[in-house]
């Protein structure tokens, strides 16, 4: 018996190991979830990848998880997006199944009737990726992408893997940036083969931001503020200083030397004034939403140079 027990102690000690390690793996795993509760993204909608003349408005499309759902025959997270207009108001847009296996995410792909994968967390630089495209115009595209790089980055604490395809593969995608584990691509949410008739299609890209409980916020940088929208026919904040950060009670307007703004105004879309201040040096400004109902409000900053910048934001 003596001589056994030190063989049975060694197997229950690589046993222990063995349920630490598959404890620390599964809660790592589950704390990069996809689509989890709450999770919203943000995206530009514009009917032309060309920008003007085609169409010179920035349009907002809002994906949100609503929760389960059981669509041929496969358990998903059901995603409802909602395209708020530049010029005011807001539609349904359509909805999304989606699901993930181990580190894939798959979606329904209506062009292909089946489902097809969105993203792989596990691949390996030199990987070769089979995507299906999504596009109401161009025809049904499917192709093997080469990955071209995998890393982590730090969001809010939190650490998330990504991958690159390669160039020139990519570009025939508009898949511009990272694949980033639970956020998706950081310029396109669904697989987009670029064509020359894109000129007449819809788009749905950059991303705006990200944002859900655990990992709270991740914004790409695109836009002042996830919820931004503008009408083409006013200069575009994004390539100003001026920069508009959108918390849960507030905005924040924030100038610069070069966007000085010698006034603030924010308008309903029937004229009403709800919010008015004056700034005449490098600072910021802060609307406070608390009073504010649910809708679509006109942002107008006055700049000492004598331009105005407008722009819509939305209080949810």
């Amino acid at each position: 018996m003596s001589n056994l027990k030190p063989s049975f102690m060694k197997k229950i000690f690589i046993l222990l190991n063995l349920l630490v390690c598959f404890f620390f793996y599964s809660k790592s795993f589950s704390q990069h979830e996809w689509a989890p509760d709450s999770a919203v993204w943000n995206h530009q909608y514009s009917y032309s990848s060309w920008g003007p003349p085609f169409d010179y408005n920035r349009h907002n499309i809002e994906t949100r998880v609503v929760g389960d759902s059981l669509y041929q025959g496969q358990v998903c997270r059901l995603l409802v997006r909602t395209l708020y207009w530049a010029g005011g108001g807001s539609v349904y847009y359509d909805s999304l199944f989606t699901y993930q296996d181990a580190f894939k995410v798959y979606f329904w792909n209506k062009y292909f009737n089946h489902f097809s994968l969105l993203y792989d967390f596990g691949v390996q630089v030199g990987d070769s990726v089979w995507l299906e495209g999504v596009d109401s115009i161009c025809p049904a595209v499917s192709d093997f992408l080469i990955v071209d790089s995998v890393g982590t980055i730090v969001v809010n604490s939190d650490t998330l893997r990504y991958y690159v395809f390669e160039s020139p593969s990519f570009a025939d995608w508009g898949q511009f940036r990272r694949n980033i584990e639970k956020i998706g691509n950081e310029y396109t949410f669904l697989p987009d083969p670029s064509c020359v008739t894109d000129i007449l299609g819809g788009h749905e890209s950059p991303l705006y931001c990200y944002r859900e409980p655990q990992i709270g916020l991740f914004s790409t940088g695109y836009a002042p503020t996830c919820e931004y929208i503008l009408l083409g026919t006013e200069k575009d904040i994004p390539k100003t200083n001026l920069k508009i950060f959108t918390l849960e009670n507030e905005w924040i307007v924030e100038g610069s030397f070069e966007s000085r703004f010698s006034e603030i105004r924010l308008y309903t879309l029937a004229g009403k004034l709800e919010f008015q201040q004056a700034q005449n040096f490098p600072g910021e400004i802060t609307i406070p939403k608390n009073n504010l109902s649910p809708g679509i409000y006109l942002f107008q900053a006055n700049l000492i140079s004598g331009e105005r910048l407008s722009g819509k934001l939305l209080k949810q």
